[in-house]
């Protein structure tokens, strides 16, 4: 139980330092998101987001995949938490390389 308070004090310490409302990005908000918010409340720990600060990165993926064509790579390492996160994080980049007048806020 340490441990997760812990590392749920330290998202919240990181979250608090970023400038402004912190958007959270998922691939699918009904997962990680809610998982990390119940052990929150399991702890009776605020939770460090707004529930409308929770971005879906694949709804975003979809509905740009046709502009963006076949330059979107495959994931190669599907379910490796670092390598899911890089991956995202790539494919957002290109999105926002493509869509100049995009505002993810």
């Amino acid at each position: 139980h340490t441990l997760l308070i812990d590392s749920l004090n330290m998202f919240s310490k990181w979250i608090a330092q970023l400038p402004g409302r912190p958007i959270i990005w998922a691939k699918g908000i009904d997962f990680d998101c809610a998982i990390l918010a119940n052990a929150y409340r399991m702890y009776n720990l605020s939770v460090p987001w707004k529930y409308n600060d929770v971005r879906d990165f694949r709804t975003l993926k979809k509905v740009f995949i046709s502009a963006l064509g076949d330059s979107i790579p495959e994931n190669r390492q599907a379910h490796n938490a670092l390598a899911d996160a890089k991956y995202q994080a790539d494919v957002l980049e290109m999105i926002i390389k493509n869509s100049p007048s995009l505002s993810l806020s």
